[in-house]
């Protein structure tokens, strides 16, 4: 009897160390579902919720084996969804799906809310989606794509279909044996969708956020686009003709298209000097890169701000700095007492 009750424990043990690496196995392909490139498709067949979905293709490893999933476009957006045991989490799930953010990568990186903020994380001024989302990159390309319509489309994705920004992509895990998947697959590939630009299509969008935005801080921003890379369009002109209905940097902005430099100029330094909008005043400057602009950050600098502004007042002089010295110090221009310009030395503190 003891003999009978040795080797059934000793099945027992041999099942349960299969289970824990089949289970380990399971959990890794999950993780790299997640995590890992979007895969190359066959035209294999694959199950029949992927099939019904627009996912066709079975997928293959980097070593050629078929993984189990399929992948295809689904509303004009490439899906790939893989079956797997054990997420991240270690719940079971039943298909881990992975969704490219081409519209948006590699010149803008989202990340879900949650891990470190940095000094240079991008923030939008939207409360929702600053909450929700990390992101870092191209602040005129995030400008471009990160519109209103698209900032809600990804909210919704995030949290009614529980899809999660992994810097690239978007990944979605589903607990249990349920087809979650057909419901919330929607949600994603319509924010895809609306973070897409038509070719001639960049001014109209730039000039619906300038006039149209919730944030106010991307109205200002999308305004200094328009008037910086789409000035000559109908679009751009509509929307600075709307531009003195708004505050005072969005009119500043605006003007940069028609204003000399030395008059847009000194308006910069009075409607700096007021404390309006000085964060975006200061990523304007840096951006134009005129040297002529270093005294009237100086002085911008000598007020007090919350330190995103301070940080990118520091930026703009430390541009200027180095176009006018390589970034030692030197010579800048400057207003004179009568409002003119004069050479002024240039603090090097």
């Amino acid at each position: 009897m003891l003999e009978g009750t040795l080797t059934l424990v000793s099945i027992l043990v041999v099942i349960g160390v299969i289970v824990f690496f089949k289970i380990r196995e399971y959990r890794r392909e999950a993780r790299d579902v997640a995590n890992g490139p979007l895969a190359t498709g066959t035209a294999e067949p694959v199950s029949y919720m992927l099939e019904r979905l627009g996912m066709k293709d079975l997928v293959r490893d980097a070593k050629g084996q078929v993984v189990r999933g399929g992948r295809g476009e689904v509303d004009g957006v490439m899906v790939e969804s893989r079956r797997a045991l054990g997420g991240n989490d270690g719940e079971l799930v039943t298909f881990a799906t992975t969704i490219s953010l081409a519209p948006l990568a590699p010149a803008v990186k989202l990340e879900r809310t949650g891990l470190m903020r940095n000094k240079d994380d991008l923030v939008l001024g939207d409360d929702e989606f600053d909450k929700r989302f990390v992101v870092t990159g191209s602040l005129a390309a995030a400008v471009l794509h990160l519109d209103l319509a698209a900032r809600n489309a990804l909210l919704l994705a995030a949290r009614d279909g529980e899809w999660i920004a992994r810097g690239d992509r978007l990944t979605h895990q589903e607990s249990g044996l349920s087809s979650q998947l057909t419901n919330v697959l929607p949600l994603a590939t319509r924010a895809i969708n609306a973070l897409r630009i038509d070719p001639d299509g960049a001014a109209k969008r730039l000039a619906q956020t300038a006039t149209h935005d919730t944030s106010l801080r991307m109205r200002r921003r999308a305004m200094l686009r328009l008037a910086r890379d789409h000035a000559a369009s109908s679009s751009a002109r509509a929307a600075f003709d709307q531009s003195t209905t708004s505050d005072a940097v969005i009119g500043l902005f605006a003007h940069l298209a028609s204003d000399p430099p030395d008059a847009w100029s000194v308006r910069a330094r009075e409607v700096g000097l007021a404390g309006v909008g000085v964060l975006e005043l200061a990523e304007a400057l840096a951006e134009l890169e005129r040297p002529e602009h270093l005294p009237i950050i100086g002085e911008l600098l000598r007020s007090k701000y919350d330190d995103e502004t301070m940080r990118a007042l520091e930026v703009a002089r430390t541009r200027l700095r180095a176009l006018v010295s390589g970034g030692a110090g030197g010579l800048a221009l400057a207003h004179d007492n009568s409002g003119g310009l004069a050479i002024a030395e240039v603090d090097s503190a």
